[in-house]
């Protein structure tokens, strides 16, 4: 199995001669790039004749950008194999995109989440930073009010982000709130507010597989996993109960979980 990187594929290296039974999507955001789990998910996925992309989400494309950029390399893959199993495993912020391509493209077996976004685009930038605030920050409430400060910055910028209004970053920004203002800026990050999960959901007809951190179980399923069951349920989408998993043993999770489709 080959771990291809998009601009080899732009290249057209590997695409025409290809032999897998079955392709895996790796659809990630590109900070989170060097993943020593990868290696190992490449020697565990070996035997099963399955290629794996590797795509990095960079936030200088909107989201139906980069699902262009996807439907382009499986459409290489298809026209070239007359069977062909599509899987597609996605982290937190590229999980919008994997949404997105599976609201197009309904031949798509499964989706694998780690840790995946199910919500509208503006909640996600919100709930994130009430997440990191409120972990950072636990006690503050009781002697400055500085975690509430920063959540009612954050507010203000995604809404005059939403409303195509020019955001300024705050005075003494720290790191997170320097990178949430370069989100919010991106192409990534305008397409982002323009996200609507339900109308993405009610066209999905792949298996949804939903992955959690075991030490961050209660936001995940409070503020993702919830909606995905909710709206899962409404539309007719086919997903498991959420599973937990951690860096030790997320290549394995993933393997199972393909496996288990394969036999299907």
């Amino acid at each position: 199995m080959r771990i291809i990187l998009f601009f080899y594929i732009l290249l057209n290296t590997c695409l025409s001669q290809s032999l897998a039974k079955g392709v895996m999507l790796y659809v990630h955001n590109d900070k989170n790039v060097k993943q020593p789990y990868l290696y190992e998910l490449e020697k565990e996925m070996q035997n099963y004749d399955i290629d794996m992309i590797v795509y990095p989400v960079d936030v200088s494309r909107t989201i139906g950008e980069h699902t262009l950029r996807i439907d382009s390399i499986i459409r290489n893959y298809r026209e070239n194999t007359d069977s062909l199993d599509i899987f597609m495993v996605a982290d937190k912020e590229a999980s919008f995109v994997a949404m997105d391509v599976l609201s197009k493209d309904t031949a798509i077996v499964a989706l694998i989440t780690l840790s995946g976004a199910f919500c509208n685009g503006d909640d996600y930038f919100y709930n994130e930073t009430s997440i990191t605030k409120n972990v950072k920050m636990l006690d503050s409430v009781s002697f400055d009010n500085q975690k509430e400060q920063c959540l009612r910055i954050a507010y203000k910028m995604i809404s005059q982000a939403k409303q195509g209004e020019k955001i300024k970053q705050p005075r003494g920004a720290d790191n997170y709130m320097q990178a949430l203002f370069t989100l919010l800026n991106s192409r990534y990050g305008h397409s982002l507010l323009e996200f609507s999960l339900d109308n993405h959901l009610k066209s999905v007809r792949s298996k949804i597989i939903p992955l959690y951190q075991s030490k961050n179980q209660s936001s995940e399923l409070d503020l993702y996993i919830g909606k995905l069951i909710y709206l899962g349920a409404l539309y007719g989408v086919e997903y498991i109960e959420p599973q937990s998993y951690n860096y030790d043993n997320i290549s394995s999770e993933i393997v199972k979980h393909i496996t288990n489709l394969l036999k299907n």
